[in-house]
């Protein structure tokens, strides 16, 4: 394990200021945490305040906070797996107490992700989801529910829609004849699956529009993507917090849906009446 940064940090231990060294003992406790923490988080993490975390990060030789970040993911070689999760603090031990910090963390993950939305790659995200002939979407393990939300949910208002999976060989293989028409999107978050990163950079090199749905700019996945947006991805359990993401997709169909209404709406009929010959849903 590359730990040169936290080396770093506890041979400097006695040339911190006191608020410094209460960064500096967070860090060395919690760096499995403090990898996907901002520098505000950082602040109250450690009962001190970003402007300290920043002169902190100053003192031990960086220029800025996302440069500690970077050191820190060296440390976890992007693998924070399940079983490290599970062992993550809660802060919270009662049932209720815990039910409510973990939809509290939910409800502040959203608000997170929707405050670094960029417009303009959202913009670019629509336009490709309508205009590409066929649509793409590739994610593995813990991500492949998100991938057949997005993909089947898509499906009902444009058609050539295919997920991609090593379970389902056929819609893999439609991945062959993928052409520079064709929109290939990404989903993956830590520990970022190599199937998905592997999919993802083989079309990238191929000329191929990517689209990535990831954690932030410095994952895999940003750096193989014509175009990327970001989900806050605050892990707090074994389990990824998939309410941020889910929300974005949700964003994303329904803003893809009024962008082309007519077509949306031709398409939903054709399925509407479907569904109903063939008595989809229960009746009383």
């Amino acid at each position: 394990m590359n730990n040169l940064i936290l080396k770093l940090v506890k041979e400097n231990m006695d040339n911190f200021t006191k608020q410094q060294k209460k960064i500096a003992q967070y860090l060395l406790e919690h760096y499995e945490e403090a990898v996907f923490f901002t520098a505000e988080e950082l602040g109250e993490k450690s009962k001190t305040s970003e402007p300290t975390v920043v002169r902190f990060v100053k003192k031990i030789g960086f220029s800025k906070y996302s440069d500690l970040q970077n050191e820190l993911r060296k440390v976890l070689k992007g693998k924070l797996y399940q079983v490290d999760r599970l062992n993550l603090p809660t802060e919270k031990n009662d049932l209720l107490s815990f039910v409510a910090y973990s939809m509290n963390k939910d409800i502040e993950s959203i608000r997170k992700t929707l405050k670094n939305i960029n417009e303009s790659d959202l913009n670019k995200a629509i336009d490709w989801l309508l205009s590409s002939e066929k649509v793409f979407i590739v994610a593995t393990h813990a991500e492949y529910g998100l991938a057949c939300y997005f993909g089947h949910s898509l499906s009902w208002i444009r058609d050539k829609v295919f997920v991609l999976t090593t379970l389902h060989g056929m819609n893999y293989d439609e991945m062959y004849n993928i052409t520079e028409k064709d929109l290939l999107v990404a989903i993956s978050f830590p520990p970022y699956p190599k199937y998905t990163v592997d999919i993802l950079n083989f079309n990238f090199l191929k000329g191929i529009r990517t689209l990535g749905i990831t954690d932030n700019e410095n994952s895999p996945i940003s750096l193989f993507s014509n175009c990327c947006l970001y989900a806050h991805n605050e892990q707090i359990s074994f389990v990824d917090n998939s309410a941020p993401t889910l929300s974005l997709l949700s964003v994303i169909l329904t803003l893809v849906s009024k962008k082309d209404l007519n077509r949306a709406n031709k398409k939903l009929e054709k399925l509407t009446k479907f569904w109903e010959s063939s008595n989809l849903y229960y009746k009383k």
